[in-house]
């Protein structure tokens, strides 16, 4: 049987449960590292990503319209 169970190891009580964990000889823990890499992005492309969001329009006219079209 297998169980996988997330613990935030930066607790103190998840620390103290983990070496418990190891402790037991039928108990085998993988841990997984988390990738915090972040993408480098220039400005030219936030600036595409985001151009519509960007502007000075009223955002709320457009979702406005945009429910009257869907749900008339």
């Amino acid at each position: 049987m297998e169980l996988n169970i997330k613990i935030d190891t930066k607790k103190k009580g998840a620390k103290a449960f983990l070496a418990y964990l190891q402790s037991l000889t039928f108990v085998s823990i993988e841990q997984k590292s988390i990738d915090h890499s972040v993408q480098n992005f220039s400005a030219s492309d936030f600036i595409k990503k985001w151009k519509g969001f960007l502007k000075n329009e009223e955002t709320e006219d457009v979702r406005f319209d945009y429910l009257m079209k869907k749900y008339g």
